[in-house]
């Protein structure tokens, strides 16, 4: 397994501790919303230190569980675009578990990462 980039690694680190504060805002545990999401309390406490990386769909499923309005609302602030991404690409959200308005959100958020 390759190393993250310096820059993905400290994205992880950045949004794991967003989304550990906001757990703990919430007033729940790891094992709470581990149980609410789907994911083994392991998975989730190596999300919040930044070791292990989360899936799109999960960090939806986080946000719900948590009251966000959207997952925009759970990156930091300086979420950084990697400099291949371009304009025309579209993310493919058809026949995935997620619903309607998720799809929309997850669309939304890669469409947004392509303006100026």
């Amino acid at each position: 397994m390759s190393a993250k980039p310096v820059e993905a690694e400290q994205f992880y680190k950045q949004l794991g501790s967003i989304l550990a504060e906001r757990r703990r805002a919430k007033g729940l545990t790891q094992t709470q919303l581990a149980d609410r999401i789907g994911v083994p309390r392991t998975r989730l406490a190596n999300v919040e230190t930044g070791r292990q990386s989360v899936h799109v769909h999960q960090l939806v499923e986080i946000a719900n569980a948590l009251g966000a309005h959207s997952i925009e609302a759970l990156l930091p602030a300086n979420f950084w675009v990697p400099q291949n991404a371009t304009q025309s690409s579209k993310v493919e959200t058809t026949g995935s578990r997620l619903s309607v308005r998720q799809q929309k959100q997850v669309a939304d958020i890669f469409d947004s990462l392509g303006e100026d």
